[in-house]
């Protein structure tokens, strides 16, 4: 060893072992200064590593790993310069956006953030292998294969399952997506300014943002709301196959990709304004980017899988398991040794820093807010909120088997229990009975190939949404927090369909091919049942949304036949309030009021100064004798629903 570096490393060696004694004597003096001591001792470990390396007991994996990180960006260091410039510019808007007044306009930095984003993208891009690509690209589109006209075709049929009648399939307009579409309404009024926030019920206002122009060109409808989703959903189609195909082939792929096109849970949350529609599509395409950048040594790639992590943060708090799907499925795909991991860990730092980028202006609204980033959480699990244990109280039994109760209905919410809220309540599980069968058996293939890491993962992910979208919050199995395990969902149905068809297929002599095609046409028939399911049983019935929505439904539709401008009376509570979000988000320029009190005299009844409705729920329809008293000369109309049921009355005043 040379002088100099011999010196080196005996000083470098001499504070570490100060530093490890500070460390120790800091622990000593109790718990105020276990901080300080682990800070010591992290110095300490540090230039103890600082000094093996400057004295030469260096592994050969550290070389190796810089070499892979030089290859991954190009042997241009510039692009690392560039990521870590657009991360702090990121910084920037979020500070920024901290920093603006109420109300005060934040387009300028939305328009930032997102260039910032594109170029950090743009830097990753091999520019000079683009044309070439480019060029391949086209040949294959002027001769498409049959594998790629099948999964056109498949999703030209999901996009037209979840455009179709947008406005009216669901007939009804929930109360949550109304609240959405008013602040997206109020994106565009100005009331709701900033991209970086959170809004109604903690939910982060980038998606309102995302929703707004589509309520400026198509007007307050219902249609509006619910495009956003549709489009996410169809994308979520060919993405399931990319993800499928290299992780099973294209049997499996395409019977996976099939199922997904027909299943009615993802057709009914496709065509919902809510943001939950695109965490499949958000998860999808974190483990698709990540993965390709791994197998393609891509900054592009890496860097792109980190953005769709990082989006996931701006919309529903499903979308919070990406990253826990991606650690877990780099963890399953380690077999050994240290080679994949240095190929793995430049990839990973990259998405890191996108996934950093992407949402470090949330992050630093909820660091600024943090009761908003576990407002939902506190609300609904059950633990924070306090229902484990009223329920335990209630029922006179332990915590622990209240929440066994709770691990069995989430568990079991794909194949036996239905889902109890109003956001689809379908009578049936979300899986129906030959897609249940399939699942299971899905299942057991995924447990018996535990050795290929997209099996492993797809037991991870159903494991992850049942413990943390079921069994940990109240009311499960509440299918919208299901939503993010749909595509894992059809994936083991198409596991366990190839896997019987195989099997069954070699016991009765049965050519590979014959047992492919039964089993392709298996998952057809079980497509094409699940989607008759939702349009031919389950939208008839009406249900969708809930009794209350239904009576907001037909207010809203009521007050748009009507001449503006009119007032609207509303005798609801304390059941209804004219704020039901349906009810104001389809009827913009009608002025809302509530009778909170009951109108027992002609004198309560309010004056009005034009055309006037007065809405009556059933539970209140005795008042009308008093409303009739003050204007006989009044229209009375009742409404009922397409099974009969008074829903409410209406009363229309000239004024």
């Amino acid at each position: 060893m040379a002088p100099r570096r011999s010196r080196g490393t005996l000083w470098l060696l001499l504070a570490a072992l100060l530093l490890g004694a500070a460390g120790q004597f800091a622990w000593r003096q109790g718990e105020p200064a276990l901080a300080r001591g682990a800070a010591l001792w992290g110095a300490a470990l540090i230039l103890y590593g600082v000094s093996l390396w400057v004295g030469g007991e260096r592994p050969a994996w550290p070389t190796r790993l810089l070499g892979q990180t030089r290859d991954l960006v190009g042997r241009s260091w510039l692009r690392i310069v560039a990521l870590v410039a657009a991360l702090a510019a990121s910084v920037l808007v979020g500070g920024a956006a901290l920093r603006r007044a109420p109300g005060e306009p934040c387009w300028d930095l939305l328009a930032y953030w997102a260039l910032v984003v594109t170029l950090a993208l743009a830097a990753m891009v091999l520019w000079r292998d683009v044309p070439g690509r480019l060029a391949a690209t086209w040949r294959r589109a002027c001769r498409p294969t049959p594998e790629l006209l099948a999964v056109l075709g498949l999703t030209v049929l999901a996009g037209f399952l979840r455009f179709w009648s947008l406005e009216t399939i669901p007939a009804a307009l929930s109360g949550d997506e109304a609240s959405m579409g008013l602040e997206a309404a109020g994106v565009l009024a100005g009331t709701l300014t900033n991209p970086f926030a959170t809004g109604w019920l903690s939910h982060p206002t980038l998606y309102f943002f995302l929703q707004a122009p589509f309520v400026h060109w198509f007007g307050r409808t219902v249609a509006a709301l619910r495009i956003s989703s549709a489009l996410a959903s169809t994308v979520t189609v060919p993405m399931l196959y990319l993800m499928a195909r290299r992780w099973f082939g294209r049997r499996v792929a395409l019977m996976a990709t099939v199922f997904l096109v027909g299943y009615h849970v993802a057709i009914h949350f496709g065509r919902l304004g809510m943001n939950n529609t695109w965490d499949p599509a958000l998860a999808l395409g974190a483990l698709y980017a990540i993965d390709r950048g791994i197998e393609r040594h891509s900054a592009a790639w890496a860097l792109l899988g980190g953005l769709c992590v990082g989006l996931g943060a701006y919309f529903y708090m499903g979308a919070r398991l990406v990253p826990l799907l991606v650690a877990a499925y780099l963890l399953l795909s380690w077999r050994g040794g240290t080679r994949y991991w240095e190929r793995a860990v430049p990839v990973a730092t990259l998405a890191v820093g996108g996934a950093a980028m992407v949402a470090m202006p949330l992050l630093m609204f909820w660091r600024a807010h943090p009761a908003d980033m576990v407002a939902r959480w506190k609300m609904l699990a059950i633990g924070p909120s306090g229902w484990l244990a009223d329920e335990a109280v209630r029922r006179g039994v332990s915590e622990a088997v209240v929440f066994l109760g709770q691990l069995r209905k989430a568990a079991l919410g794909w194949v036996l229990y239905t889902d109890p809220t109003f956001h689809y309540g379908a009578t049936i599980p979300l899986l129906g009975t030959g897609s249940a069968v399939a699942f299971v058996f899905g299942l057991v293939t995924a447990a018996r190939r535990w050795r290929n890491s997209g099996a492993a993962l797809l037991l991870v992910w159903i494991g992850a949404v049942v413990l943390f979208g079921g069994a940990l919050l109240e009311n499960p199995p509440s299918s919208p927090r299901y939503v993010i395990a749909i595509p894992a969902a059809a994936m083991l149905v198409a596991l366990g369909l190839d896997d019987l068809a195989r099997r069954l297929g070699s016991l009765v002599d049965l050519p590979t091919p014959a047992s492919a095609a039964v089993a392709f046409l298996v998952a057809v028939g079980l497509a094409v049942a699940s989607g008759r399911y939702y349009f031919q049983t389950y939208t008839p019935l009406g249900i969708y949304g809930g009794h209350n929505t239904q009576v907001a439904q037909g207010i809203a539709r009521h007050l748009q036949t009507l001449p503006s401008p009119v007032a609207c009376y509303m005798a609801g509570a304390p059941r209804m309030y004219y704020g039901f979000a349906t009810i104001p988000y389809l009827n913009p320029a009608v002025e809302g009021v509530d009778l909170l009190e009951p109108l027992k005299e002609a004198a309560q009844v309010p004056e009005t100064a034009g055309p006037a409705v007065f809405v009556l729920l059933p539970e209140r329809l005795t008042e009308l004798d008093v409303i009739q008293e003050r204007y006989p000369e009044g229209r009375l109309t009742r409404h009922h629903s397409a099974a009969g049921e008074l829903l409410f009355a209406s009363y229309w005043v000239e004024g």
